[in-house]
Order: C-alpha cells, then sequence, then structure tokens
C-alpha cells in the first residue's frame, strides 16, 4: 500500500473545488451521522471507563445502533488496551485525592485559627490590659477548636461517597472480568483495522519525527515532548495513516466520520479559549486527496448529542452533559500533567480553558462558589464568584483571567469595570500571569476592582492550592510602563 495521493476525484478541479475543507463553512453533520463510516480513537473508547454505569450503558446501546458503520484503527485498539487500566487508576486517584483534601481541610483550619489566636495574643500583651483574657479559657485551645470543628466536613465526605459509589470499576475488576471490554468486543467484532509491518512502522515514525512533527503537520506533533519515545510520540500520526489507507480501500467518495477526544491543536482549530472548534482542515484536505473522502470532526459529547437526534431513546441530555465534562477534566488533567516542569506547573502552557479552571479551584479554595460562564463567556468576564459576608448577605465577584506574557492595557481593565456596573456586580477582578501598567493601578484605586498580577497569582496557587507554579519570562517587563 503506498502514500501517494489517490486519483480520485477524477474530473478536473480548480482553486475552489478541490480545497474545500480550507474554505467552506461547517459541514451538515446530518449526512455524516446517518450514512458515513464512524471511526473511533481510543480516547472515546477510554471514555467508558470515565463516566457512570448508566451513562456508559446509553453509549454502549449508541454504538450498537451504529455497529454496521464502526470502524477502530489498529493503533486506537493498541492504545485502548495500553491505557484503560491507568484510566480506571487515575478516576481511584482523583476520589482518594479530594477524600484527603476535604480531611486535611479540617487540620489546616485549625491550624488558621491558632494562628489569629496567637496574633491575638500578641496584640492583647502589647497592648498592657489589666484584664486577665485567657484564649484557653474561651475554647481557642487546639482540642476544643478540632472539637467545634469535628464533623465539619462529613457532608461533603458522604456525598464524595455517594458519587464513587456511582463508579463500578476498579484495577481488579478490570483484570478479572471486564465488562466495558466484553461488550466492546461484541460490537467491534470485525471492526478492527490490521497492523502495520515493522517496517512499516519505522518508516512512519521516522517520517513523523523527521519532517511531519518539525513542519507541524498535523496530527501528533504536540506529542513530541511528553512522549517517551518516537513510537509513542509517533502514535497519532500511525493512527492516521491507518485512517487514510482505510479511506482509500474501503471509503472512496464516502463521508466519514472521526470521532476523538485528543483535544490539541494538533487535531483541532482551537477558539480562544482553547477549546476545540472545528477539525484541521490540512486533516481533511489530506483525507480528500487520498481518497475522495470527506471527512467530519467530532468529540464524542458532540457526536452523542447529534446521534441522539436520530436515536432519541438512546441518549439522554444528561449523558452528554457528563460526557462533555468528565472530557473537559480529561483534558485538563491531560495538560497539567503534560506541562510540568520539575514538579513545577508552567502555566504559560496551560489552554486559556485550563488556567480558567485552575483559577476557579483557586478561588474555591479562598472561600468563594465559582462558576465558569462557558454559556456567556463573551459577556465580558470567565468567572462567577459568590461569597457569603456577613448574615445572609453574599457578595457577587465578576473575575476575568488572562493568560498574558505582556502588559495587560488600561482599556482591558475599563472594560471589566463597565462589566460590573452593567452586571450590577459587587466586585470586579482581573487575575493574569503578566502585570499591569500603572494606569491600570491608578485607575483601580478607590474602585471595586482587584488586580491580581503573575507574581501574586504564583503566590496564591502556593498559598491555598499547594501548587508550585512558574511563569517562565520570555519578554522582560518594562520599567515605567504606562
Amino acid at each position: 500500500m503506498t502514500d501517494q495521493p489517490s486519483d480520485s476525484p477524477k474530473e478536473p478541479v480548480g482553486l475552489a473545488r478541490g480545497f474545500r475543507a480550507w474554505w467552506a463553512l461547517s459541514e451538515d453533520v446530518g449526512p455524516f451521522i446517518r450514512t458515513g463510516q464512524i471511526v473511533l480513537d481510543a480516547n472515546v473508547l477510554l471514555h467508558l471507563y470515565r463516566v457512570t454505569p448508566a451513562a456508559r450503558e446509553q453509549i454502549l446501546a449508541t454504538l450498537l445502533e451504529v455497529q454496521g458503520r464502526i470502524w477502530i484503527p489498529h493503533q486506537a485498539a493498541v492504545e485502548f488496551h495500553r491505557n484503560r487500566t491507568s484510566v480506571v487508576r487515575a478516576r481511584l486517584g482523583t476520589f482518594r485525592e479530594v477524600r484527603q483534601s476535604l480531611k486535611q481541610a479540617t487540620n489546616n483550619a485549625v491550624a488558621e485559627i491558632r494562628k489569629a489566636v496567637v496574633r491575638f495574643r500578641t496584640l492583647q500583651q502589647s497592648s498592657m490590659t489589666g484584664r486577665d483574657w485567657d484564649p484557653d479559657a474561651n475554647g481557642l485551645d487546639e482540642l476544643s477548636i478540632h472539637r467545634r470543628i469535628d464533623g465539619v466536613m462529613d457532608g461533603a465526605l458522604a456525598e464524595l461517597a455517594r458519587i464513587e459509589a456511582e463508579h463500578d470499576l476498579g484495577p481488579d475488576d478490570i483484570r478479572r472480568d471486564d465488562p466495558v471490554l466484553g461488550r466492546l468486543d461484541a460490537i467491534t467484532a470485525g471492526r478492527v483495522g490490521q497492523p502495520y509491518s515493522s517496517e512499516r512502522l519505522q518508516k512512519l515514525v521516522e517520517e513523523a519525527i523527521l519532517y511531519r512533527f518539525p513542519s507541524e503537520i498535523p496530527p501528533g506533533y504536540r506529542d513530541t515532548d511528553s512522549k517517551e519515545n518516537p513510537y509513542r510520540a509517533a502514535g497519532d500520526y500511525i493512527l492516521w495513516r491507518q485512517v487514510l489507507d482505510h479511506a482509500k480501500a474501503y471509503a472512496r467518495g464516502q463521508l466519514l466520520v472521526l470521532v476523538t477526544n485528543d483535544a490539541k491543536e494538533d487535531w483541532w482549530i482551537l477558539d480562544d479559549k482553547g477549546r476545540p472548534k472545528s477539525g484541521r482542515p490540512e486533516l481533511k484536505q489530506e483525507l480528500f486527496d487520498c481518497s475522495g473522502a470527506v471527512m467530519a470532526q467530532m468529540m464524542l459529547s458532540n457526536f452523542l448529542e447529534q446521534v441522539a437526534e436520530y436515536y432519541p431513546d438512546q441518549i439522554s441530555p444528561d449523558t452528554v452533559s457528563q460526557v462533555r465534562e468528565s472530557e473537559l477534566a480529561a483534558q485538563i488533567d491531560a495538560e497539567i500533567s503534560a506541562s510540568s516542569l520539575d514538579s513545577r506547573l508552567d502555566l504559560m502552557k496551560l489552554s486559556p480553558t485550563v488556567l480558567e479552571h485552575l483559577v476557579r479551584q483557586l478561588l474555591e479554595a479562598m472561600g468563594y462558589e465559582a462558576f465558569i460562564t462557558r454559556a456567556t463567556h463573551d459577556s465580558g468576564f470567565d468567572i462567577d464568584a459568590i461569597r457569603p459576608t456577613s448574615g445572609s448577605e453574599r457578595e457577587r465577584t465578576l473575575v476575568e483571567v488572562k493568560r498574558y506574557r505582556s502588559v495587560v492595557s488600561p482599556e482591558t481593565v475599563r472594560a471589566l469595570y463597565g462589566t460590573l456596573q452593567d452586571e450590577n456586580a459587587d466586585q470586579a477582578m482581573i487575575i493574569t500571569t503578566s502585570w499591569f501598567a500603572s494606569s491600570s493601578k491608578v485607575f483601580a484605586q478607590g474602585k471595586s476592582l482587584t488586580l491580581v498580577e503573575g507574581t501574586e497569582l504564583l503566590a496564591l496557587l502556593r498559598e491555598h492550592l499547594g501548587i508550585e507554579a512558574i511563569i517562565p519570562e520570555r519578554r522582560k517587563r518594562p520599567t515605567g510602563d504606562t
């Protein structure tokens, strides 16, 4: 099997017809869902281990409905088996970490209260007051504080246990009798591609490492720094070559749906928040040049959402929502783990979306209820944060997150202040990885505006989340900025 372009389409093409992948508006995905061949990536199959059993059953039932059109590249099958146990372990590890965090929060609270008591005691002694007021006698000794706080997290721990109980698979289940694998085996029988020979794999790895990746030709070039060897780094390209070869042999001129949860820029055009917006036109064009096939590219949640229109009894909106949230969680975990440097988190390697969610976690650790405003991200702020003040009063803060390498403009600060007034909120906050112009700081004085620069962000992450992070210097901060 050669890598030469197919001679289809046979009719002469001009600057438009033969390059539709570059200029065409969004395709109507209906025909793709109804009749197209459906190619599933490993990360889509692995997602069955991340969702609840109820959602998993709906996804499997949906795959059964379209079984006759499913195809899985051999590379995807290999990566599925390589990673399925680690996906389950990672999910269980997350539960353990959150449980430990909830339990540790009580000890942290006691330590903070005792710290405040010591400061008060110092003030009391320096004030030379004649009153003999003993904190310990007033229930502020460490043991009394523990007794008063003990059990404050019981409700959260109980809910965590209920959530964990909804997930039915552990590593031992995967090793003994994996029900997911059994169901998938029945659905995919005869629908998995053949492996490449060792010689073919060697040529593809060399092509990826020596030519495509240095030239940033998708897919896979974002994996060069995060994989342990050239073969693993070339995994996405090997999978893509198998898709191209399959299309040349079995899908000439047909519609093809590629379902992948790999959310990196070497598969997708990303929006300004780092979220997948549309498939890379280079991939669609390469497939068309190879086989004349036309491709639609989807995340699993989008695929299920579209399929639900044609098989409404199989997929519920709750399942689509659960899958979408778990996709985002998996993306965040992947980006954070890939961005670490000497065990420190490089904030500039995070996508804007992941940085927003990290800031949301920070705000929650600081006592806010924080919500990402995905549905209204054009409204001028990224996070809606609520914090109790006194009694039943609640203070609303609008938070804008800026992953910048250079100065945040005064216009940005003024725009958020305008949004603060339009929304009738109490406070507004800009959190950035860079810094603010001196004119912005002057503007913010006396207003309900908080400006958090990169150095302060690093300190807050360390203090409230225990995260050691870095913001590499790429451009020297000017003196006397305006």
